[in-house]
């Protein structure tokens, strides 16, 4: 049994098991598993994240928004209260329930559609916007040896951050398949809540589409992309597409390419490079069926 970690004060069982897991890049995330076999999501909150420095405040409406979309869908799990820690603990801290299921690399066609509907009823939920976020500048590192042409598109995203405001909506922001858990072949179950925050429809529909349809992994997939914008428009009129919201599709890949290169995730930087550019080659293909649905 393993009773010295800090989510102790929390649980009223015993700690029977702690495994930390590899997958969270900007979180320290433990597996804990209670002596009744029950099983929970515990995270001491790094506030240094792709979208800059977050405060606790901050955590606290993502976690509140968390919340309300699993009440609301039931899609997600929501968070315990933890005010039951000591206040000498200064890092936010979040649990939630372990979600039993898979992690998969590639989605079929009735999946991108059920996601894209899953988008479309998030998008339709009145989620509190007072303390929502759009997403930050990009600032490129000074020492940085990026192209010219993603210095430029880096410049025209922070123009156009503000575009639309108006009609943009409050979502989880980071949806891609490492953050979809499927409990069935047909039920997924979003997880890492931490971006949560203002977004235009288009924008997370697009970047949704990209990642059922391949091309974060530089391949491409039409069907897959179709699909997704077919299962949206099932739920709820697909978003008017504009040029400067064609171009916002960039903004989120972009942070997380700072943030890598901040980091000294070279080889990560890079796989995002490669990423970005794919999909700038595509982009004529994407506009085209996105105009055809």
């Amino acid at each position: 049994m393993n009773n010295a970690h800090w989510s102790k004060f929390i649980f009223k069982q015993a700690i029977r098991s702690v495994v930390a897991l590899k997958g969270g890049l900007q979180h320290q995330t433990d597996l804990v598993e209670l002596i009744d076999g029950s099983k929970w999501i515990c995270k001491v909150l790094n506030e240094n994240t792709w979208l800059g420095t977050i405060t606790s405040a901050q955590f606290a409406y993502t976690e509140h928004v968390s919340a309300q979309v699993s009440r609301a869908l039931e899609c997600t799990f929501s968070p315990l209260n933890l005010s039951d820690l000591p206040q000498e603990t200064k890092a936010r801290h979040l649990i939630v329930p372990y979600c039993e299921g898979q992690l998969i690399t590639a989605v079929t066609q009735e999946q991108a559609a059920l996601l894209g509907g899953l988008l479309a009823q998030l998008h339709e939920l009145s989620l509190p916007t007072k303390e929502a976020q759009l997403f930050p500048r990009i600032t490129l590192p000074k020492d940085s040896t990026s192209p010219a042409w993603l210095r430029q598109l880096a410049q025209r995203c922070n123009t156009l951050r503000n575009h639309e405001k108006a009609n943009s909506v409050v979502s989880h922001r980071d949806i891609h398949l490492q953050n979809i858990i499927w409990k069935s072949e047909t039920k997924p179950h979003l997880i890492d809540w931490e971006s949560a925050g203002l977004i235009h429809p288009f924008v997370e529909l697009i970047g949704l589409a990209t990642n059922c349809c391949g091309l974060a992994n530089y391949s491409f997939d039409e069907k897959l992309f179709r699909a997704t914008l077919v299962g949206y428009v099932c739920k709820k009129k697909l978003p008017q597409p504009t040029e400067p919201l064609w171009n916002m599709c960039f903004h989120s890949w972009l942070l997380w390419y700072v943030y890598s290169l901040k980091k000294g995730w070279d080889i990560g930087a890079q796989a995002t490079l490669n990423a970005i550019e794919v999909i700038k080659t595509y982009m004529p293909e994407l506009r085209r069926i996105y105009a055809e649905i």
